[in-house]
């Protein structure tokens, strides 16, 4: 029985198999980061009120900002799976963009204008939807009276907004390869600068 795949015709035996399962396992790469991020929004709406609503709310940014950050970073920093990864190394792939077309074709469509608008776009969706639950968990526990610990909002932005960047990052990481997979053949102008 052969597993169902993403990955074009095209690239096979031209792709890190390592990198491969990774964003066939996406779903679960996915669920994995949202749970964390979710943790990051409960701690924040069980912190006990401060003075200053400003200050209150300080909790909340950094995890409405990681996901923001990991589209910035996807953005200026296209993925690249065959530069100095270890799942490039290990398949002996590793800079085979430079050598190969078709592995060089994968690499200029994840550094496209499509794929930066696709990875802002995920970004925003994750950003908000982050926002839209903060806001409902901390009115509801606020209505319950509920609240768990006296950790400073300073605190929570910090721990919330890197492990949120590194979440969405890893998130991002394997749906743009994903939707690199899904667009081979819709792409056909790449209008973007040259892969670093």
């Amino acid at each position: 029985m052969t597993r169902k795949t993403l990955l074009p015709a095209e690239l096979i035996g031209k792709f890190p198999p390592y990198a491969q399962d990774m964003v066939d396992a996406r779903i679960f790469w996915d669920l994995f980061g949202l749970g964390l991020c979710s943790f990051f929004v409960i701690a924040a709406s069980l912190r006990a009120p401060v003075e200053t609503r400003l200050v209150d709310w300080l909790s909340y940014v950094g995890i409405v900002l990681g996901p923001l950050t990991a589209s910035l970073i996807v953005i200026l920093l296209p993925i690249n799976p065959y530069r100095d990864s270890w799942r490039a190394r290990a398949a002996a792939m590793q800079n085979l963009d430079k050598r190969d077309p078709t592995a060089r074709r994968l690499v200029e469509i994840l550094a496209s204008a499509s794929a930066r608008r696709f990875s802002f776009q995920m970004g925003l969706r994750l950003s908000l939807t982050l926002l839209v639950a903060t806001a409902v968990t901390r009115t509801a526990f606020r209505l319950l009276g509920l609240h768990a610990h006296e950790l400073h909002p300073r605190d929570l932005f910090i721990t919330g907004y890197i492990f949120c960047s590194l979440m969405s990052f890893i998130m991002f990481k394997f749906e743009m390869m994903a939707w690199a997979f899904k667009n081979w053949t819709n792409i056909e102008n790449i209008n973007q600068r040259p892969p670093t």
